[in-house]
């Protein structure tokens, strides 16, 4: 059984009329493409950029951004610094992964970049058989590709249940 993106559910990629805004092959590709690389679950895509024909992804596995604040918390060797603040670190290191979370998937190619070396995984490409922001708006990208990863929002409610000692995480690591 093949995965096939049903247009009826997402109204912002159709036209007034109902009828897909762009040739609705070029949608089913990208969704199927960004579907593989999302691995039910097991990858999130935090960030694209468009190319010519193409687009680029970086693609992580989900506890990547828990494992990035965890090791920028290791990382910390300055002893004053843990009396002084014992989250400072989690919260720089929490801040550079919320603004990408919260931010806007679309990225220029060299914060791409950035973002890459900072987690420590390449980019993915995906070559398209159209040309991102000419024949599918760009707008419909990034709606297609939040569908795969994760999205932060300060006025939301979650129930969070403790594990002992869980809560004396940070936020993000839990």
């Amino acid at each position: 059984m093949t995965y096939q993106l049903d247009l009826s559910q997402f109204p912002n990629l159709l036209s007034p009329d109902g009828e897909p805004a762009v040739d609705e092959s070029h949608l089913t590709f990208l969704d199927s493409a960004l579907h593989a690389e999302w691995g039910l679950g097991r990858n999130l895509i935090l960030v694209w950029c468009p190319l010519e024909n193409s687009i680029e992804l970086l693609v992580t596995p989900h506890y990547a951004l828990s494992e990035y604040v965890a090791k920028s918390n290791r990382g910390n060797n300055n002893p004053a610094d843990m009396l002084n603040d014992p989250y400072e670190r989690s919260r720089r290191s929490g801040n550079a992964i919320e603004s990408v979370i919260s931010g806007p998937k679309q990225v220029e190619q060299k914060e791409l970049r950035h973002l890459c070396d900072l987690l420590g995984y390449e980019s993915v490409r995906i070559d398209l058989p159209f040309s991102p922001g000419t024949e599918v708006p760009c707008h419909m990208i990034e709606m297609l590709i939040k569908r795969y990863g994760i999205s932060y929002v300060d006025d939301r409610a979650v129930a969070l249940f403790d594990i002992v000692g869980f809560s004396l995480l940070s936020p993000l690591e839990q």
